[in-house]
């Protein structure tokens, strides 16, 4: 599914370019047909040129980002604001051969923002423009038939829009899942490994010493008896171990840290990271990292709602702390389940703990993890960064 997923989603955003390019070409063709027809000054056909080349440039910004896979953190309020002067600029100068044009930023409405935020802005500025084609005093049997068409092509364009972000999210989501559910059965079995080695290794300790101390008292058939027990405990362990499925594999903070952005922002989340951190002992780098992806999940799985993610990291001489926030929580009316009592377990291990924090009044969700540093390590390499 996560293959066709993302090969389908691509299609169908194809599709939604070339319409949102045929509409933009068929509204700049209308738009020279009318001055050619009309022949109005030079000025004011150069303003009308001007400010289309405006709103396809605009456009085109816009459109990068979502073909890259995710919509930008940066405000889309400047970008309209833009497009909407240059919309309504050349009317002045052009007040019959414009006249349609303005149903752009319609479109640009629809695809820019969020819902619902989107269709109240769409709709508010369709009424303005049909308040505006009813009360201007030229022939408008043309202009709106023609803005009516290029609203319901701005439609058709964020449908289509839509359908590929959400086969990309569910096709992203999908894949983290499944990574997820790799690293945890991972990890299940790099435990399950250890309790199974552990006693047939103690075995072999305790048999040896035994057969040390025989072959000390010059007891030879008792001490190579012994010896015959461990190399049974040796071989049984070694089958044992072949017979488990085992992997050798690592974690690495900071790619679990851009695999959570690239995630939450192809969600229309923006990830804000404070801190920085590097040269962390393995087996917290593994626990750190661990724990973001768990947490970075449950954003997706209870807080479908959610608009901002904060990642604050810092270390002292000691300890490392993570501390991962976000808002609008628990809206999809879900509580976390089994994975945050694995993560506690799995800093309880290391010596830390996790806590989680639930703000009703502010929205906000906190999770909070502290891990200190082996005896063995040096945790001033780790200080790159605080907060």
């Amino acid at each position: 599914m996560s293959k066709s997923g993302g090969v389908v989603a691509r299609h169908v955003l194809g599709w939604a370019v070339g319409a949102y390019a045929l509409m933009f070409a068929w509204v700049a063709g209308a738009f020279l047909a009318e001055v050619t027809r009309t022949r109005p000054a030079a000025e004011a056909v150069a303003v009308g040129l001007v400010a289309l080349a405006v709103t396809g440039a605009a456009q085109m910004v816009w459109w990068r980002g979502v073909w890259a896979g995710q919509r930008s953190a940066r405000s889309p309020w400047p970008m309209l604001a833009v497009q909407a002067v240059v919309a309504l600029a050349p009317l002045s100068v052009l007040p019959e051969e414009w006249l349609y044009v303005p149903g752009l930023l319609v479109a640009s409405g629809l695809l820019v923002l969020h819902a619902p935020l989107n269709w109240w802005v769409a709709g508010g500025t369709a009424t303005g423009l049909a308040a505006l084609v009813a009360i201007s005093p030229v022939d408008n049997r043309l202009g709106a038939p023609r803005m009516l068409l290029v609203l319901a092509a701005g439609l058709l364009v964020h449908g289509l829009v839509w359908c590929a972000t959400a086969l990309t999210r569910i096709d992203s989501e999908h894949r983290y899942e499944m990574d997820l559910a790799v690293l945890r059965e991972r990890e299940r079995m790099a435990h399950d490994l250890h309790d199974l080695l552990s006693a047939r290794l103690s075995e072999v300790s305790v048999r040896g010493e035994v057969a040390l101390s025989r072959i000390a008292e010059g007891d030879v058939d008792a001490a190579r008896a012994e010896v015959d027990t461990v190399l049974a405990a040796a071989r049984a362990a070694q089958e044992e171990m072949r017979a488990s499925v085992w992997g050798r594999w690592s974690l690495s903070y900071k790619d679990e840290l851009r695999a959570a952005e690239r995630l939450l922002g192809a969600e229309g989340i923006r990830v804000r990271v404070a801190g920085r951190l590097s040269a962390l002992p393995a087996e917290v780098e593994r626990a750190l990292a661990l724990t973001l992806r768990e947490g970075a999940a449950n954003v997706l799985r209870h807080s479908p709602d959610c608009r901002n993610f904060t990642v604050l990291q810092v270390a002292d001489a000691a300890s490392v702390r993570l501390e991962m926030r976000n808002d609008r929580a628990g809206s999809g009316g879900k509580v976390p389940g089994s994975g945050v009592d694995s993560l506690r377990a799995r800093a309880a291990a290391l010596g830390g703990e996790l806590t989680v924090m639930r703000d009703a009044e502010a929205g906000t969700y906190t999770l909070i993890v502290i891990i200190p540093f082996p005896d063995d390590a040096h945790p001033q390499d780790a200080l790159c960064g605080s907060l």
